[in-house]
């Protein structure tokens, strides 16, 4: 303490002239409209380096993180482009997928389109949930489009202006998605009971079909809204409810969904046209 004292009272003159000055920049920013900008853009462009090095810190430091992902990425990407008979075609940020026939020569119609974005807003804590996209109808984005990214399903686009969209999420009351388990050949619909934010429930699956725990749940092909064979989950357990000849089957996301942030809308390009006939054979029933 007496040390303290003593270097406060050989720098004294300094400590009230640093404290001076502080209150006067204070005065002059706080009291000066144009002074006041200049330092509200030199704290945000200061800030704004501080912020962009610290990320540049932590991305450095999980660097080999990144790595990994992006080298279990590449494999999952090569077996699926062996299974697949199909062209990539860019364009800009965007890419469609074009069946090919490699027997008959033959190229078909583009079924959909994929259209990078970024999710802004998210939430899981209600039985109605919400994500927000920063792409809208300039950017290509319709309604009625499906959201996923690289591991599984997102939700479905409902509202969309010139610059964002809403979409509504798995963890949706209304939700129901067209699912089938790989290899067995069987549908059925997937919906969300409004509790675990990390499993759905999968209906109308027959009790005779042999199924396990762990057996991989994709989507069926069957909706307008997402292409075949796009994993959703795995089979976490299951029983069969009194009286029915059907199973409900809780299927584990392979997407957490209190993590996404960069997904693809899956644009069907005929989805119009395709709608369109499926309402008119509906009419005529």
């Amino acid at each position: 303490m007496r040390a303290l004292l003593q270097l406060f009272l050989r720098n004294g003159g300094f400590f009230i002239f640093a404290v001076l000055e502080l209150v006067c920049f204070y005065l002059i920013v706080n009291f000066n409209p144009d002074q006041e900008k200049i330092y509200a853009h030199t704290a945000t462009l200061v800030g704004g380096n501080m912020n962009k090095r610290w990320r540049n810190m932590i991305d450095y430091y999980h660097l080999p993180d990144r790595l990994r992902e992006v080298s279990a990425e590449n494999d999952s990407l090569k077996t699926i482009l062996l299974r697949m008979r199909t062209v990539q075609v860019p364009y800009r940020d965007t890419f469609f997928t074009v069946s090919y026939d490699t027997l008959r020569k033959k190229m078909y119609r583009p079924d959909f389109e994929f259209i990078a974005a970024q999710v802004i807003g998210n939430n899981i804590g209600g039985s109605s949930n919400w994500i927000t996209l920063n792409r809208g109808k300039s950017d290509g984005i319709t309604e009625n489009s499906g959201v996923v990214t690289r591991n599984g399903l997102v939700g479905i686009v409902r509202f969309a202006d010139n610059n964002f969209s809403m979409v509504m999420s798995l963890l949706h009351r209304q939700t129901k998605i067209s699912a089938s388990l790989k290899n067995r050949g069987f549908f059925g619909s997937l919906v969300w009971d409004g509790n675990d934010p990390g499993v759905m429930t999968l209906n109308d699956i027959p009790k005779h079909v042999p199924i396990q725990p762990g057996d991989t749940v994709i989507t069926s092909g069957y909706s307008l809204l997402f292409p075949r064979d796009y994993p959703i989950g795995a089979i976490e357990s299951y029983d069969t409810p009194s009286g029915s000849n059907f199973y409900s089957i809780r299927v584990r996301l392979s997407q957490n969904m209190a993590d996404v942030r960069d997904v693809y809308v899956v644009k069907n390009i005929f989805y119009t046209q395709i709608d369109s006939l499926q309402r008119r054979a509906k009419d005529e029933q």
